[in-house]
């Protein structure tokens, strides 16, 4: 076996934490999502938001919105946009008592359908109170639809699916573990909209609903998160690096 000193181990795994040689999370940007044993808390797989029959939504100058009361997944919303190359036309959807706690979910999904004949841009958009007047309280998605599909539209909540508990400060950290855009216990309302559309523009929408259960993990025993050679302690993947000979043979 060939042993290298101390420093030079040391080195190497930095080198390796900075330019990404790892195979496995360390690649990612993101924060790697722990194994399920880690976990605790949130067990359920999603949570319906509204139905979507609610005369509480309302839809903007130039569009309709039409229930569909008769869909196999329950009220579904059909929505008819006018061209508006200048406009994000569609629907306000309002949390039904003032506001949703999402701090338990990682996304919000919307099932939508382009029921026209040209490919259809969406953005789903996230609101605290304020949100109109401060784009700091607001986070928003986009997607496309090729004319005739139907797919989940997704609006991404939290950086992981899993957040320590109590929360705790990780300095120089593109991404804190649970960390969202907005504060995701507040949610006012959502906002569907079509960008600029080009065309009149037909698409159904369908079970407007939270998912990816968010998890807490114990922040007391979350430290050190990183081993010797630069890696996540606390999930595992192929090839992590175990002894020195593994680092040696990945460099």
């Amino acid at each position: 076996m060939t042993t290298l000193p101390l420093t030079a181990i040391r080195r190497l795994a930095l080198l390796a934490l900075v330019f990404g040689v790892w195979a496995g999370p360390i690649h990612s940007q993101e924060i790697p999502h722990l194994a399920p044993e880690a976990y605790h808390g949130q067990t359920g797989e999603s949570e319906k938001l509204i139905d979507l029959g609610s005369s509480s939504i309302v839809a903007s100058a130039d569009t309709v919105a039409t229930v569909i009361a008769d869909d196999p997944a329950g009220n579904a919303l059909m929505i008819e946009v006018k061209a508006d190359e200048n406009g994000y036309p569609g629907v306000r959807i309002p949390a039904p008592d003032g506001n949703w706690d999402l701090s338990a979910w990682q996304y919000i999904n919307l099932d939508v359908e382009n029921r026209g004949k040209d490919r259809l841009r969406l953005g789903l958009r996230a609101d605290n109170p304020g949100a109109d007047d401060n784009d700091q309280l607001r986070t928003f998605t986009l997607n496309e639809f090729a004319p005739g599909e139907t797919k989940t539209l997704s609006l991404r909540l939290s950086a992981t699916n899993w957040a320590l508990d109590p929360p705790m400060t990780l300095v120089g950290m593109r991404e804190s573990p649970g960390q969202a855009a907005i504060d995701t216990s507040n949610v006012v309302k959502l906002i569907l909209f079509s960008v600029r559309p080009e065309q009149d523009e037909a698409f159904v929408i369908r079970d407007l609903r939270a998912e990816g259960p968010m998890n807490r993990v114990d922040s007391t025993t979350f430290l050190p998160f990183i081993d010797r050679y630069g890696q996540f302690i606390h999930t595992d993947w192929p090839d992590k690096a175990k002894t020195d000979d593994d680092l040696i043979r990945q460099l």
